[in-house]
């Protein structure tokens, strides 16, 4: 008779207890027949991107070794079906026979790459297979399958079995006997081969500070120095490095969690991600001779100086610029993290920081030098913002380096009349300066190819240039009282032309037939002119202005001389603005604004401040011209208010919204089409305001464009941006992930939304005489105008799109699309579709071999991977029936609701239920055909119809258990319409349907 022993496995870290007694020595050789028990522990979740403890203490597969004291392989054995569950996947116990041995090693790994299993790592069957000893294993290093710190629904885990009496000790006797039973008192310990790390970042005012409306944008973080391997098992010290280890930087990503008062400021947010181990030794160690806690923190990011003794014009106060990390290891993780903190201070000046700070990862037990990420480790590091004092501190140095706290830099501006917040569009604003303060007065940028303070003078032949300063004419100041328009009202654009440091002509308004010496100005020579005027008595009163802000796009380099509209080198180049950082421009008060010693902080006094927000897509900027030449971008929000829809019968593409744009404001004759003037729908008294006649979305595009040579005719090449199409609208919520919050179709903040909860957007594209509809509220859910204008008092929203990387010369030239459509099935019979366009923020970077987490429409599982295979048309799941009666009613057979689908398990085999966006992609990128239709007859009653489908996600603002309960009658989750294309939450039980099938493509 074979004997019976029992080996306990427990995921955890190892726990030393006291050793009771030595283990006994056995008679080796006998036969043993061994059941092997594993358990996983429990973890908490913390934020939305972290694996429910369900899966993060999966165990799938499990391969097990026995190595005897030699280190040779006693045995081998790989369980799938093999394994015998208890309960849940984080416990159970595999049956093993082997012979009895003492002093061996038992090494366990779970969680195999097969063709249903996929860990993050490639680690498969026949890598295990071609081990040949214990120092084989020891030495077996792992890749990463993808550069990600996201993580399927199963991890990779590694461990021993360690002596019950002596914790400590891997070292097993394993018994055998003739008859009856024997016991082996060991455990199996398998742990994650990841750590986990969570980052918090929260406000808090200082109480020293009566400062109000403290708030916090982020804008996003990232990893740096991920490893892109790992030693399958643990060692002592150290990690997998040195030739063939490679280390990568994620993309920026957004916040995934925030928390925000009663006036919607930030109190609280963060994230969590998963990386390998990252064991590294300090590059130099700091000592802690004289220096506090904090002082020793702040070394850790502490970096060496270069290009000491080189001269900073445009940089006033900047002595070298950052090297590398002096303390830090080269490779060290380190996390940074971007956003901007604002406030108003003690003195009622509004205070805007874009802050940006650097966290190396490790510091445990307020270790200076530990730069350690351990496996099967949970991490939590909490920043607490506080506000600018250190950067104040570090930039108010006089010359002398005083940087209390590297790692945490930003651009401060205090402003006294407040920040115009501007979105990438062209725009206008009109300002007011005061004339004693001209004196003192001296300017700034902030673009992604300049940061500079004009620290020179201002006579007729002192140039910007002259201290490298180019990129500041993206802003043109009229003076009112030379076009002779009053003080309260916007100046008509006069043109490019009328540029001063261009052309040099005229406007090309008629209005301003009086006026031909009326010129724009850039930002130096308004301050030139003022300056003047000063000198020659005009010292008091104010002056009033009209600033036009120019698109955020950029068709040539800053210091190109050649601006004829022709001139278009940078076209192409698109990646090199979009998605950028803001940029900015001020009028500074005195000399009293400096860069840091390092130039990586400011500090700005301004007077008044111009912040644009860079053109947002949700196109991949990380793919080459050559694999993505053109692509479409969209404005931060809707500025201003809804309106009605406007006439749009005329917009017959469904993805092309500037060819429909231009046909519905000039008609099919657009290019010779004169009759539509700026000033007939441009109200000159309001920011965002359109006369009487004009009031709707239509004409609202007018707002985000320009009269680029004066003439006041609507043109055609002046319709530069324009009214989304339904497609677009529908691929914006497909990558709303790749914007932040306040980008996404449906706004969190209820302000940004007047407070409504149903929230409807018009398009470019007709449906009939009027446009078809988005319902936001119900993510990306499609209908027509009669069905949605009761609901929203035929009041609308819309969103206005710019194109990249297209010359404005053919309206019908439309940007390469974000998804393309799928036109024939595979040989197969399956469709490929290909997400790859999309921004990796708004894919799942993980591969999933299985079925996705229970997920809502909110979570980072309603994303879609880069390649989805979906089933052929005729794998529908169940397979769809229409029952006819005797009455000619007909109805579907077989159909389940949301709620049956959880726990579904589909066919074919391999593939699961789709989420809402790679159903809404399905719907939109299939072919007519992949949809097959169904009929059902009685006697001489016949009906067809193409089927239901229905989604895995289910809907965040639903009345089912779960949802927030916000829209009333949606109980469950999606379904899709494949007769008529619609697509919507689902209302009651009665919505049912049936499955396509898709999984994953690598």
């Amino acid at each position: 008779m074979l004997a019976a022993m029992l080996l306990v496995a427990e995921l955890s870290s190892c726990t030393e207890e006291p050793l009771f007694e030595e283990r006994a020595r056995v008679t080796e050789g006998l036969p043993a027949r061994v059941m092997l028990d594993f358990r996983s522990e429990k973890s908490r979740v913390e934020t939305r991107a972290a694996q429910d403890a369900t899966y993060e203490d999966r165990v799938n597969n499990l391969y097990v070794f026995i190595f005897n004291p030699a280190g040779e392989v006693h045995y081998r054995k790989f369980f799938t079906d093999g394994i015998s569950y208890s309960g849940d996947y984080s416990k159970g116990s595999v049956m093993i026979e082997t012979t009895s041995l003492n002093d061996v090693q038992i090494v366990c790994i779970a969680n195999l790459s097969t063709a249903s299993v996929r860990s993050g790592y490639d680690v498969e069957l026949s890598d295990m297979e071609s081990i040949t000893s214990r120092s084989d294993l020891e030495t077996f290093v792992m890749k990463m399958d993808e550069q990600t710190v996201e993580r399927s629904t199963q991890f990779m885990m590694t461990g021993y079995a360690y002596d019950d009496k002596n914790p400590t000790s891997n070292l097993v006797n394993i018994p055998g006997t003739e008859s009856g039973s024997a016991s082996l008192e060991c455990t199996l310990r398998p742990e994650r081969t990841d750590a986990k790390v969570e980052f918090v970042v929260k406000t808090e005012k200082p109480s020293s500070k009566n400062w109000t409306e403290l708030d916090f944008r982020p804008r996003g973080w990232r990893v740096v120095n991920v490893p892109a391997q790992s030693l399958l098992l643990p060692r002592e010290t150290g990690d997998a490095d040195g030739d063939g280890c490679t280390y990568f930087t994620t993309e920026e990503m957004p916040f995934e969690t925030t928390k925000r008062d009663d006036n919607y400021l930030y109190t609280s947010g963060g994230f969590v991600f998963y990386m390998p181990e990252n064991r590294k030794t300090p590059a130099r160690p700091i000592s802690g001779e004289g220096l506090s806690a904090a002082e020793l923190y702040a070394l850790r990011e502490e970096r060496e100086h270069e290009n000491e003794g080189n001269e900073y014009p445009d940089k006033p106060g900047q002595l070298f610029e950052n090297g590398d990390f002096t303390y830090a290891p080269a490779n060290a993780t380190y996390v940074e993290m971007s956003g901007t903190l604002s406030y108003k201070n003690d003195k009622g000046n509004t205070v805007n920081a874009d802050v940006t700070f650097t966290v190396h990862l490790g510091y445990a037990k307020g270790n200076p030098n530990d730069y350690e990420t351990r496996r099967n480790t949970r991490y939590i590091y909490t920043v607490t913002l506080r506000g600018i004092n250190d950067i104040q501190l570090e930039v108010r140095s006089d010359g002398e380096e005083n940087e209390p706290r590297p790692g945490y830099e930003g651009n401060v501006i205090f402003s006294e009349e407040g920040v115009y917040e501007l979105d990438a569009h062209y725009d206008r604003e009109l300002i007011t300066i005061d004339r004693s303060m001209v004196p003192a007065m001296t300017w700034g940028v902030q673009t992604p190819f300049d940061k500079a303070i004009y620290a020179g003078n201002f006579g007729e032949t002192d140039k910007p240039e002259s201290r490298g300063i180019h990129d500041y004419k993206w802003i043109k100041f009229a003076i009112n009282e030379d076009y002779d328009q009053d003080d309260h009202l916007f100046v008509k654009y006069p043109g490019d032309q009328n540029y001063k440091g261009g052309k040099n002509q005229p406007s090309g308004y008629d209005g301003h037939a009086n006026h031909p010496d009326a010129r724009l100005l850039d930002v130096h020579q308004l301050l030139q002119r003022l300056k003047q005027e000063y000198e020659d008595g005009k010292t008091t009163g104010s002056v009033a202005v009209t600033a036009f802000i120019d698109e955020y796009v950029y068709v040539r380099e800053p210091d190109d001389p050649n601006t004829t509209e022709n001139n278009t080198p940078l076209l192409a180049q698109w990646r090199r603005y979009v998605e950028s950082e803001d940029r900015l421009l001020y009028f500074i008060n005195g000399n009293n604004s400096h860069y840091s010693p390092d130039g990586a902080s400011s500090v700005v006094e301004a007077i008044q401040t111009f912040k644009q927000k860079s053109i947002r897509t949700v196109y991949n900027v990380k793919k080459s011209e050559s694999e993505l030449p053109t692509a479409w971008g969209l404005e931060s929000r809707m500025e201003g208010i809804r309106w009605k829809e406007g006439k749009v019968n005329k917009g017959t593409s469904t993805s092309n919204g500037r060819l429909n744009t231009i046909l519905c404001l000039l008609g099919e004759n657009y290019e010779s089409n004169r009759s539509l003037h700026w000033t007939e729908v441009l109200n000159t008294s309001e920011h965002y305001g359109l006369t009487d006649g004009h009031q709707d979305a239509l004409h609202a595009v007018l707002l985000r464009n320009r009269d680029l040579n004066g003439n006041n005719i609507v043109e055609a090449n002046e319709i530069r941006w324009y009214l989304a199409a339904i497609d677009q609208l529908v691929d914006l919520y497909i990558g709303e992930y790749a914007l932040d919050d306040a980008s996404r179709l449906y706004p969190q903040n209820p302000a940004d939304r007047d407070y409504q909860t149903y929230w409807h957007y018009t398009s470019s594209s007709a449906n009939g005489d009027h446009s078809w509809v988005l319902w936001a509220e119900e993510c990306a859910a499609l209908g027509n105008y009669s069905s949605s204008s009761n609901t929203v008092n035929g009041k609308y929203t819309y969103r206005c799109i710019r194109n990249l990387g297209i010359g404005l010369d053919n309206p019908n030239v439309e940007p390469t699309p974000l998804i393309p459509d799928v036109t024939q099935a595979e040989p197969d019979g399956t469709y490929l579709i290909d997400v790859s366009n999309l921004s990796e923020k708004a894919r799942r970077l993980s591969y999933e071999a299985s079925s996705l987490p229970t997920h809502n429409d909110l979570s980072p599982y309603n994303r879609p991977y880069a390649k989805f295979r979906v089933a052929a048309n005729d794998a529908d799941f169940p397979t769809p029936k229409i029952d006819v009666n005797v009455l000619n009613r007909w109805s579907w057979e077989g159909d389940h609701d949301w709620k049956w689908y959880q726990t579904a398990s589909i066919t074919p085999r391999g593939y699961r239920v789709p989420n809402l966006r790679e159903l809404l992609i399905m719907g939109t990128r299939l072919p007519a055909n992949a949809w097959k239709t169904y009929s059902g007859r009685f006697g001489l009653y016949h009906h067809e119809s193409k089927a239901m489908y229905m989604t895995y996600t289910s809907f965040s603002r639903g009345t089912y258990n779960g949802g927030d309960g916000s829209i009333s009658g949606k109980n469950g989750g999606f379904r899709f319409n494949a007769e008529d294309g619609s697509i919507g939450a689902t209302g009651s039980k009665a919505d049912g349907g049936y499955v396509r099938g898709v999984r994953d493509e690598q």
